[in-house]
């Protein structure tokens, strides 16, 4: 626990600053986060294909997953630069079926890869262009803020009230009473955000958006502990302290981000 807290604190600054920086140095930031969390999933992912996954394979899910976020960053100078680099990460990726190796084990690595990239890049993009918008800075801040203490909520309730069980079968701590908790806190910071942002949401909208976003933060913890019993690990990776691998600490921001860009589109 000493250890979590201490990275937290370490870090929390940090994304806290890049994301008012802008610009380059939160997309900088926001690609290593991104690649970080696919090569972990890689990682996790590649021995269900029933044997040892190359390392060539996993380097060219990360060269893939790099083009399409540059794709996105630069689409701000020239319009069509995501979609050409979505479609060259795609012939890329395609291209390395001709690569050595048993034809049925390229396929199932291409897939995983595939699957990967659609996954972590995928959502991870909505970081990019959630900034971007009008107001960008304050709904990312309520992205985060949502996540965090929904996270924040749910540990503190489900430790000192949790009885009944929550998804039991993909994560036996979890508790129903803890996923109300962080439900809980998860609306009132949106509600806090928005309210001090002057995101000029009505107050009712700002719980619901707080609602669907703290509940899809849990949704993408819960799909990240799916993957990890699937593969048989605890965490994701060691490079946090305390919390385990980047994708560990991103789970739940890249249901949420991507919630927010959304409600955010519906927004002037």
């Amino acid at each position: 626990m000493k250890q979590r807290v201490i990275s937290a604190a370490l870090l929390a600054p940090v994304a806290i600053l890049l994301v008012i920086l802008g610009g380059t140095p939160y997309f900088i930031g926001i690609s290593l986060m991104c690649l970080g969390g696919l090569w972990e999933l890689c990682a996790m992912l590649g021995p269900m294909s029933g044997q040892v996954p190359s390392k060539s394979w996993r380097y060219l899910t990360l060269v893939s997953g790099a083009i399409v976020l540059f794709g996105v960053f630069f689409s701000h100078y020239r319009a069509g630069a995501a979609q050409i680099a979505a479609a060259g990460a795609l012939m890329l990726s395609l291209g390395g079926l001709l690569l050595g190796g048993l034809p049925t084990r390229r396929i199932l690595e291409w897939a995983i890869g595939a699957g990967s990239i659609a996954y972590i890049i995928g959502l991870g993009l909505h970081f990019i262009l959630l900034r971007d918008t009008s107001q960008g800075l304050a709904w990312t801040i309520l992205a985060c803020a949502v996540t965090w203490s929904t996270d924040i909520g749910a540990l503190f309730v489900g430790r000192s009230f949790g009885k009944r069980p929550f998804f039991h079968s993909i994560s036996p701590k979890k508790t129903l009473e803890g996923a109300g908790g962080g439900l809980l806190a998860g609306t009132l910071a949106a509600t806090a955000v928005a309210l001090v942002a002057g995101l000029h949401v009505p107050v009712l909208l700002a719980i619901l958006i707080g609602v669907t976003v703290s509940a899809s933060a849990q949704a993408g913890d819960l799909v990240e502990s799916l993957v990890k019993r699937e593969a048989g690990v605890k965490d994701s990776g060691t490079l946090i302290p305390g919390h385990g691998g980047v994708l560990d600490r991103i789970d739940s921001l890249l249901f949420a981000v991507t919630v927010v860009y959304y409600w955010r589109l519906c927004f002037p």
